[in-house]
């Protein structure tokens, strides 16, 4: 009988074992401390520090968006870029989720939205077009060869507002060298 109990029990651990470990393993979502510490790390001098804050908030993504928002107004300048950095790159995920959307106006949405965006958009669009998702990988590929053709012709994306989460933006088309130098009238010489 004790042999019996304890293979039993051996079965019962075994068994059991994985679904106390799946609960364990689940990831609490980080706390604003924990996302006000990762913020300060964007300053660190180390790059390491840096870019192992970075990775994270990335991760973390919308949770941290509003003490991220907070750090692009900060006054360290190593902040302020990184904050905004990691700002547009969490939308821009967000974007290229919604391409997959069964909604049309969602879609064409962030369609456009990643089109205004343009060449910062770029990297991400380059990894959704290994999307498992077809529509995400076609949808990618149409809005990279929008981009590309925006930028051949001049016009690039131009931010106009100081917030970088409510930012307003216009396309422009750049002027060449030549066009920024001043008229020459032939009359005058």
């Amino acid at each position: 009988m004790s042999r019996t109990f304890v293979v039993g029990a051996v079965l019962t651990i075994l068994l059991a074992g994985p679904a106390f470990a799946q609960g364990d393993t689940k990831k609490k979502p980080p706390t604003d401390q924990q996302i006000a510490e990762l913020i300060k790390k964007l300053g660190d001098v180390r790059f390491r520090i840096r870019d192992h804050a970075h990775q994270r908030l990335i991760q973390i993504g919308k949770p941290a968006l509003p003490q991220l928002n907070k750090a692009a107004q900060s006054k360290e300048p190593e902040i302020q870029v990184f904050a905004r950095k990691i700002i547009l790159e969490i939308e821009v995920a967000e974007l290229i989720a919604k391409l997959g959307d069964v909604r049309f106006k969602v879609r064409q949405g962030a369609h456009q939205r990643l089109v205004k965006i343009g060449r910062p958009a770029l990297p991400q669009l380059r990894k959704a077009v290994a999307s498992e998702e077809v529509e995400i990988r076609m949808r990618a590929a149409k809005i990279i060869k929008e981009i590309e053709a925006l930028m051949e012709t001049g016009i690039r994306f131009v931010p106009r507002a100081s917030n970088c989460a409510k930012e307003r933006s216009t396309f422009q088309k750049t002027q060449s060298p030549l066009e920024r130098l001043p008229a020459f009238d032939h009359e005058e010489a």
